[in-house]
C-alpha cells in the first residue's frame, strides 16, 4: 500500500489500515480534522518488524473526544513530520492525540517539528499511558533531532511528557518557549525503570507555571524529572518556574 501527496480533511478515520505486510505514508497532509469517532487522521496496524511514516504535515485539528492518531507495530519511525496548532486535551496522546496501540514496543521521532500545539499533560507529545507510573506501557520512546516551540499544556510537560517502564532518549532537540501551566515548562518524565537520556539539546525560554497558578508544586522551569537520568552536553537559557525556579527539578 502506497499513499502520497494528498490532502485529507474529512471528519473520522481518513486512513484505515489493519494488518497490513506493507506501506508507505509519505508526503501527505491531514488538516482540520473534526470528526467525533477516532482516530480521526488514521489508525494503522503493521505485521512488518517496522513501520515508517515521513514527511507527512498534521495541522489545525481541534480539540475533541477522539483521538488524531493511532500506530500499532513492533518499531514504528516517524521522521521529517510536521505536527503545527492541534489540539487534544485528554490526560493521554499529548496535544497532538497520538496513540500507540501495542505493547514491547519502540517509537523513534527524527528530525520532525512540533509547534504550538495544546495537550492537557504533554503539551505536543505524551507517551506511556496516565501519568502514573505503576501503570505505564512498556514502549520505548526516542526523539532525534526536532523541534518542539510554542507548545502548551494545562498540567505538565509543555512539550512532552512520558511514563514509561523502558529507557528513553531524546538527544539533538530544540525546546523553545513552551509552557505548562503545572510542572515541567518544556518535559515532564516519570519513569519507574531504567534511565532517560537527554543529551545535546537546548532549553530556551521555556516555562512552568504562571502569575495566576496557585499551589505549590510549580517545578522545573525545563525539566520535571522523577526517575533516574542523564543529561549530558545541554544548554539552558531563560528557562524558569514561578513557584521553585530550579532549571530542572529532579528526584532519582
Amino acid at each position: 500500500m502506497y499513499i502520497s501527496n494528498n490532502i485529507f480533511s474529512t471528519g473520522n478515520t481518513a486512513i484505515y489500515a489493519n494488518n497490513v505486510e506493507e506501506i508507505n505514508i509519505i508526503n501527505n497532509t491531514f488538516q482540520d480534522l473534526n470528526g467525533n469517532l477516532g482516530p480521526r487522521a488514521f489508525y494503522i496496524k503493521t505485521t512488518l518488524d517496522s513501520l515508517t511514516f515521513r514527511n507527512n504535515t498534521i495541522k489545525n485539528c481541534p480539540n475533541l473526544n477522539s483521538n488524531l492518531m493511532t500506530f500499532s507495530g513492533k518499531e514504528i519511525i516517524i521522521e521529517e513530520c510536521i505536527f503545527s496548532n492541534n489540539e487534544y486535551s485528554q490526560q493521554t496522546g499529548g496535544g497532538i492525540g497520538i496513540m500507540f496501540n501495542c505493547s514491547e514496543f519502540e517509537v523513534i521521532f527524527n528530525n520532525c517539528t512540533f509547534k504550538e500545539n495544546n495537550g492537557d499533560i504533554g503539551g505536543s507529545l505524551q507517551f506511556g499511558g496516565i501519568q502514573n507510573a505503576e501503570n505505564s506501557n512498556t514502549g520505548k520512546l526516542n526523539i532525534y533531532s526536532c523541534i518542539f516551540e510554542g507548545n502548551s499544556a494545562t498540567n505538565t510537560g509543555g512539550a512532552l511528557s512520558f511514563t514509561t517502564k523502558k529507557e528513553n532518549i531524546i538527544q539533538n532537540c530544540t525546546f523553545k518557549s513552551n509552557y505548562a501551566e503545572r510542572s515541567g515548562g518544556s518535559i515532564s518524565i516519570i519513569s519507574s525503570r531504567n534511565y532517560n537520556y537527554i543529551d545535546n539539546c537546548t532549553f530556551y525560554n521555556n516555562t512552568a507555571g504562571s502569575k495566576t497558578s496557585s499551589g505549590n508544586s510549580i517545578n522545573g522551569g525545563a525539566l520535571f524529572i522523577q526517575s533516574d537520568f542523564s543529561i549530558k552536553n545541554c544548554v539552558f537559557e531563560e528557562n524558569k518556574a514561578f513557584y521553585d525556579n530550579d532549571k530542572i527539578k529532579g528526584k532519582g
